[in-house]
């Protein structure tokens, strides 16, 4: 597959993924994005060194945000 085609994929599985009840997913590729969007999504794959703080730890967004436009100086 070219570089365009799987943006193409990537593009039409979030979409997919947007109008799910919930979603169950043992791949964080497709767990942290849907978390990312705020859909309601459960991590089901195994919970190690790895994963924990990735899948455990949801991050406050308003605080990221500042952050972010504090370290680019706005």
């Amino acid at each position: 597959m070219i570089p365009k085609q799987r943006i193409n994929y990537a593009q039409d599985l979030l979409s997919k993924y947007k109008y799910a009840k919930k979603i169950y997913s043992h791949r964080l590729h497709a767990f942290l994005p849907c978390r990312a969007m705020g859909l309601d999504v459960e991590y089901v794959g195994d919970i190690n060194y790895r994963v924990s703080d990735l899948v455990n730890n949801i991050p406050d967004k308003s605080k990221l945000n500042e952050k972010f436009l504090e370290y680019i100086g706005k």
